[in-house]
């Protein structure tokens, strides 16, 4: 989304509501990036999250944001996000996009955020807030 608001001449939205975003680099597709079925199976996207350089040109967002953020995700010596707090693809801290961000952390998993009841509940009553 911030890459197509980047080349949008229409108004910005009020308000934006992200599901698990890694709004910086984040560590695991810079990883996973190494190996061919990654690359295959992700294609031009995969090689975004991955690249630097892409998060780098990324436009700052001025529209208010309100980041659903998975906390399910394994932890310990044999995951790949050590002891931070992720939802199995993104970490939190890797959702983070500015100080003005409301952060919703819900023990969820990144791949099936959206058909969770409690990340539903959560966009029904930021969307029914009048914040939007």
């Amino acid at each position: 989304m911030r890459s197509a608001l980047r080349q949008a001449d229409w108004a910005l939205p009020q308000h934006i509501i992200m599901l698990g975003t890694p709004n910086r680099q984040p560590r695991l597709p810079a990883f996973a990036n190494q190996f061919l079925p990654f690359q295959w199976w992700t294609g031009q996207c995969g090689a975004n999250l991955a690249d630097q350089v892409f998060y780098a040109q990324l436009p700052h967002l001025e529209s208010p944001c309100t980041i659903v953020a998975g906390t399910g995700g394994f932890r310990g010596a044999w995951s790949p996000f050590g002891e931070d707090v992720n939802d199995g693809i993104v970490a939190l801290n890797e959702t983070h996009l500015s100080h003005r961000d409301r952060i919703i952390s819900l023990p969820v998993n990144h791949t099936f955020m959206m058909y969770d009841h409690r990340v539903q509940e959560t966009v029904i009553q930021t969307l029914n807030s009048g914040i939007v």
